[in-house]
């Protein structure tokens, strides 16, 4: 599981979390692991575009995983083999 992938705002925009999942999946993959996941909150539009461009696809949703400023917010589960 991939948790909590950051790029600070002026480094946006140069697919620098592209990089960061590939070298985890590297890892991943030598380390024998089948399936990599992430959950990324549903309106977090970048980042979920992001994972698909890595391979992950959506497999389900985790409703009011996130309580911030009296609003529930719901997670997108996303997966992909480890090739």
């Amino acid at each position: 599981t991939v948790v909590s992938v950051y790029v600070r705002a002026e480094w946006r925009g140069q697919r620098i979390t592209d990089g960061l999942i590939e070298l985890c999946l590297g890892w991943a993959r030598e380390h024998g692991v089948l399936r990599a996941r992430v959950a990324v909150i549903t309106s977090n539009a970048s980042a979920i575009r992001c994972y698909v461009r890595c391979g992950f696809r959506v497999y389900g949703v985790e409703p009011a995983v996130i309580f911030e400023n009296g609003v529930y917010h719901d997670e997108l589960l996303m997966g992909r083999q480890v090739d």
